[in-house]
């Protein structure tokens, strides 16, 4: 993108006063109040955002659009979403903002600014809420399996109180940091959990032997696309 004359930016981060990075408190070693990320720990955050859900979601929407067609569309929807994030960083460049939500600001006054509020809240909470019913319905099994009669019967193979303990003890937390950046450490920790489970997947496939195959699993083309492109968008 070409270069933009620094002159004819928007002085409005140096005046908001409810952009989300306008704190009552700073430290007193961060001069603006938040915590500056590194590159590895930014783009750490951003692969484990996709990897977190793309894990979930991605082999659903390829077997609802065909393989062949839904390859293509995974790529089509990652090039759409790379000049996405480029045409976000020129608006922030334009109007001299450095967050998603101050770029709306900017844009569209403080109606756009609170309903981004709301609809950057719902995002989350329903995702939140589809990987609490996903815990409940694997940690269980895992308990039963590690455990067997010894856990059968107790409450560490309740659903409910599986998805009340993870929810309290790991969402919670995670979920009352102000700054995405302190969230680096935990997504490496994340990503290190993820491949460990598709190493450990790898070593267990021959066990796998009598898993029935996914009926027209290779179809090329599947009329139920439209579902896909939400999925992969979603996960991405």
């Amino acid at each position: 993108m070409e270069d933009i004359d620094i002159t004819t930016q928007s002085t409005f981060s140096e005046t908001s006063s409810i952009g989300d990075t306008k704190q009552l408190v700073t430290d007193e070693g961060d001069k603006n109040g938040q915590e500056q990320s590194s590159m590895p720990m930014t783009s750490i955050n951003m692969i484990n955002s996709i990897v977190g859900s793309g894990v979930i979601g991605i082999p659903y929407a390829l077997k609802q659009s065909g393989f062949l067609f839904g390859t293509f569309l995974l790529i089509l929807v990652a090039v759409i979403t790379d000049y996405s994030i480029l045409l976000l960083v020129q608006g922030g460049r334009l109007s001299n903002t450095d967050t998603y939500q101050d770029v709306v600001l900017v844009a569209f006054g403080r109606p756009g600014f609170y309903l981004l509020t709301v609809l950057q809240f719902l995002y989350p909470f329903i995702a939140m809420i589809s990987y609490q019913v996903i815990i409940g319905d694997t940690i269980t099994k895992c308990f039963l399996r590690v455990g067997g009669d010894y856990l059968a019967g107790t409450v560490l193979v309740n659903r409910h109180f599986c998805i009340f303990l993870t929810t309290l003890v790991v969402t919670l937390p995670l979920s009352l940091y102000r700054d995405v950046a302190k969230l680096s450490k935990w997504a490496f920790v994340a990503m290190i959990l993820i491949v460990f489970i598709i190493v450990c997947i790898c070593i267990r496939i021959p066990d796998f032997s009598d898993v029935r195959a996914t009926a027209d699993a290779w179809t090329l083309f599947d009329y139920n696309f439209a579902q896909s492109i939400g999925i992969m968008t979603f996960g991405k």
